[in-house]
């Protein structure tokens, strides 16, 4: 997709013009409630601009966001018209047209429009929703048909994106570099999330993170099995004695020309299969366990695009990779295992895998000694029936980092809800036998006490959230703004967190 920002005056021939309008609101004098198109379309065609607005009418289009209506005009200009809606004027705009662009990339496909044109003109040339809609477009006109031979959908590509803007200039033009670069990320989170675990192996993250560390200001580190062993991270693995695939962690650190603003270290877990081990899953839960990646995979699309965004704080990505498999080589459960600190878990269950994983990198995320930490992970079923797949949970040891996360989370519609990391449940760790023990299956708090297992291996002294996402991650249908299959759940928030980030 090219996106072409260019003004009114130099309107050509499109498959589909698109202009944005807000939901009708009623006035103090009259009940009644008008779609106001944008003056424009009256400039370019009166006639036209009569039609449009009586089958706008006719047809009782509310315009709210996400909504679009496309009619079928075959002018000298467009093909179709195409109203995307806005919603409410008080709203907040920016998730509007987020949430526009993907519904226009949706229709364009319905279309098959390869060349469309969006019109600007009630955004005064908003930075903020400019970056949105171009954001939303790469979102609606994502797919994945990687191993589709025939009938890979969508049938035509958008090609071409002009966006009329009153004006022209350079900041608008890296605005929409840099949602283009958003974009991609999120595009690429998806892709690693969606590929097949024979596919998406440690070693296949690996090489993709290696990919990102040949940026400018970027490093790569992959520690292997034998440095895993030197650094006695025996999370990690025990969790990969069932599998042939060897673990690792990957790290990636960009790190910004100059002063930097701060430090901060992103953790993800990177179980590429989670077969639950000894403590073996049900088959019909088991097949989208390719996902469990998620917040791995989610850490390598946010690091894509800081590598290209370049922001003024330095980030380092962690993420922890191995599978969970049944072997006779397996780790079992009443195994005591030690973590990179020096504590000792019982393990209760070996399908408890992803938080021992994390237990180590998180280990070593603290020796760097950041202004801050954030872990992301797939990490409990509870997260559905807490808020289902449209929100993640986030548990923290800091008001000020939790409240920006969750603040950062609207404006980039990449929702939060926060939990208490409630002392009481601690007596949900205790083991017998060792420091701690990694699940309580009777639990009805197991969110909150996976929470406060990972805190037993954060330094105290550090900022700290953990994101628990295995709600958002992996969408079972279509949503608002992603298809079946991996969403990049976080990636949008995570990077505004870092381009936004002040010590």
């Amino acid at each position: 997709m090219k996106i072409i920002l260019t003004t009114h005056s130099q309107q050509q021939k499109v498959d589909m013009l698109v202009y944005g309008a807000n939901a009708p609101q009623s006035t103090s004098k009259t009940s009644s409630k008008k779609i106001s198109l944008p003056n424009t379309v009256k400039l370019w065609n009166s006639t036209l601009y009569q039609c449009i607005d009586k089958e706008i009418a006719r047809l009782n289009f509310s315009a709210s966001q996400g909504k679009i209506l496309s009619l079928f005009v075959d002018d000298t200009i467009t093909n179709y018209i195409t109203i995307a809606g806005l919603g409410d004027a008080k709203e907040n705009m920016t998730v509007a047209w987020r949430r526009a662009g993907v519904s226009i990339a949706r229709k364009a496909k319905d279309l098959r429009a390869q060349c469309i044109a969006i019109s600007l003109d009630n955004t005064s040339d908003n930075k903020r929703n400019l970056c949105a809609l171009v954001e939303g477009l790469y979102l609606g006109d994502y797919s994945f048909d990687h191993y589709r031979t025939q009938d890979k959908t969508p049938k035509t590509l958008l090609k071409s994106v002009y966006i009329y803007v009153n004006k022209v200039s350079a900041d608008l033009k890296k605005t929409i570099s840099q949602a283009e670069y958003v974009g991609n990320s999120v595009c690429l989170t998806r892709d690693l999330v969606n590929l097949p675990s024979c596919d998406a192996t440690p070693s296949d993250l690996a090489a993709s993170a290696k990919k990102i560390g040949k940026y400018a200001n970027m490093t790569c580190k992959i520690f292997n099995e034998a440095d895993l062993k030197r650094m006695k991270m025996g999370g990690i693995l025990s969790v990969a004695k069932g599998s042939r695939q060897k673990p690792n962690m990957i790290s990636l650190t960009y790190s910004p020309k100059g002063k930097s603003n701060g430090h901060i270290v992103l953790v993800g877990k990177g179980v590429t299969f989670d077969a639950g081990g000894i403590s073996i899953k049900p088959s019909n839960g088991m097949w989208d366990m390719k996902g469990d990646m998620g917040g791995g995979a989610s850490v390598l699309g946010t690091m894509d695009a800081i590598a290209k965004l370049k922001p003024g704080v330095k980030v380092t990505g962690i993420v922890a990779c191995a599978e969970n498999m049944p072997d006779g080589n397996a780790f079992k459960p009443g195994d005591i295992i030690r973590a990179k600190n020096g504590k000792t878990i019982e393990i209760f269950s070996t399908d408890a895998e992803g938080r021992l994983l994390l237990a180590d990198a998180l280990c070593y995320a603290s020796e760097l000694k950041p202004d801050c930490i954030i872990d992301l992970a797939t990490l409990t079923g509870g997260t559905l029936y807490a808020t289902g797949e449209l929100y993640s949970l986030i548990m923290s040891n800091s008001d000020t980092l939790q409240n920006k996360l969750m603040t950062l989370s609207k404006t980039m519609d990449d929702y939060l809800w926060p939990l208490p990391l409630v002392d009481e449940y601690r007596d949900g760790l205790t083991s017998g036998i060792a420091d701690l023990k990694n699940s309580n299956a009777g639990s009805k708090a197991g969110t909150i006490v996976a929470g406060l297992f990972l805190q037993e291996f954060v330094d105290k002294s550090i900022d700290w959230a953990h994101l628990d996402i295995a709600g958002a991650a992996f969408a079972d249908e279509k949503q608002a703004l992603s298809i079946k299959g991996g969403t990049g759940a976080m990636v949008r928030t995570l990077i505004e967190f870092a381009m936004t980030f002040k010590t």
